[in-house]
C-alpha cells in the first residue's frame, strides 16, 4: 500500500498551486487588461488571461511537479519530502526546480486558455442570457 501513496505530498502540493495559481491570476489579469488596455471582455481578451494565468500556475507549481516527479520515479532515493527537496536544492542549485517547464507549461496552458475561455461562454449562457444576442467574437 506504500507504493500507492509514493509522492502523495507533492502531489497534493502541486496540485494546490495549480489551483490557486490559475483562479487567482486569472481574474487579476483579466482585470488589469480591462483597466489598463483598450481590449474589450471578449474572446481575445479570454485567450490572454488564460495564455497568462497558465503561465503563473506553471511557474509557481514547477518545483512541487519536479518534487512529485522525483518521489514516484525513485522512491528509494530520498526519505521524504523535505529530503528530496533539500538534496535537489543544495546538489542541482534553484534552476533544478524548473526542469520540464516549456513542456509543462505547453499542457498546462492550453488547459488554461480552454477552460477560462469555456468558463467565459457559460457564464454568458448561463448568468447573462441577454448578452447571448451580441455577436461572437
Amino acid at each position: 500500500m506504500k507504493g500507492f501513496y509514493r509522492g502523495i505530498e507533492a502531489n497534493i502540493t502541486r496540485n494546490a498551486l495549480v489551483n490557486v495559481g490559475e483562479m487567482a491570476s486569472y481574474d487579476q489579469i483579466k482585470q488589469l487588461l480591462l483597466t489598463y488596455t483598450k481590449i474589450p471582455d471578449t474572446t481575445p481578451l479570454h485567450f490572454i488571461s488564460g495564455f497568462m494565468a497558465g503561465f503563473v500556475a506553471t511557474l509557481i507549481a514547477s518545483p512541487a511537479d519536479v518534487l512529485k516527479t522525483r518521489l514516484m520515479s525513485n522512491p528509494d532515493a530520498y526519505s521524504s519530502f523535505l529530503n528530496c527537496f533539500t538534496r535537489i536544492f543544495k546538489e542541482e542549485g534553484i534552476r533544478a526546480f524548473y526542469k520540464g517547464f516549456v513542456p509543462n507549461f505547453t499542457r498546462l496552458g492550453t488547459w488554461s486558455v480552454i477552460c477560462f475561455m469555456m468558463m467565459e461562454k457559460i457564464k454568458v449562457f448561463l448568468i447573462h442570457p441577454d448578452d447571448r444576442k451580441r455577436p461572437a467574437h
